[in-house]
């Protein structure tokens, strides 16, 4: 997790401002070795785990040590996608497709009524950040990636996996604007909730 997370924020750039950002600077070698070590730790069904505890931590979530989940699958597209490649094109668009099937698997087999659009309980990320936010981070790079995809049908699964994440967002936010979060640092998951109506928002999704 801590390798995905510092891949994000070493890729995100300008990510906040969807004017044109200019010319990329080159990856640099650390930046690269980094994104091999996510090639090679995808799964075959295109997701990510969240892997080993360290031993101070004990073993409790040894069951899910190598079990793909959203979250994580989540943070590790984005810097896949931040390092420049979109669904289409680049060196990782094969690797972004296949983990974006994952993602779209689980959402459809999820309930149309819960915040939840996976069946797995219990991660590292979700104990932590909170209960959702595998929700949240979805919508993130469902809208990052819907006008991306390489064709008609893939570009229509996308489409609807971000129209029932975000009515389930929409649905479930309670009257002071939160969403029922529990975790270690909920704040966290409450900004990646209001971050993702934002940004769909600001790229022309309609956003209640």
């Amino acid at each position: 997790v801590l390798v995905i997370i510092a891949l994000s924020m070493i890729l995100v750039g300008g990510g906040e401002n969807f004017a044109a950002a200019g010319q990329p600077k080159p990856l640099t070698a650390q930046v690269e070795r980094g994104l091999d070590w996510l090639l090679k730790h995808q799964q075959e069904n295109g997701g990510w785990a969240q892997g080993e505890e360290s031993e101070a931590m004990g073993n409790a979530l040894d069951n899910l040590k190598d079990k793909p989940n959203i979250a994580d699958t989540c943070m590790a597209l984005l810097a896949l996608v931040r390092s420049g490649s979109t669904p289409k094109d680049g060196p990782y668009a094969a690797n972004i497709r296949k983990g974006l099937n994952f993602i779209c698997r689980e959402i459809e087999a999820s309930d149309a009524q819960s915040l939840y659009i996976t069946s797995i309980r219990g991660t590292r990320i979700q104990m932590k950040i909170g209960t959702y936010i595998d929700t949240f981070l979805a919508a993130n790079v469902l809208t990052d990636v819907r006008d991306q995809m390489p064709d008609e049908q893939s570009h229509k699964r996308i489409l609807a996996a971000l129209d029932k994440v975000m009515d389930k967002i929409e649905s479930n936010q309670r009257a002071d604007g939160t969403w029922d979060n529990q975790g270690w640092a909920t704040d966290l998951a409450q900004n990646m909730a209001t971050k993702s109506l934002n940004k769909a928002a600001q790229l022309g999704y309609a956003v209640d």
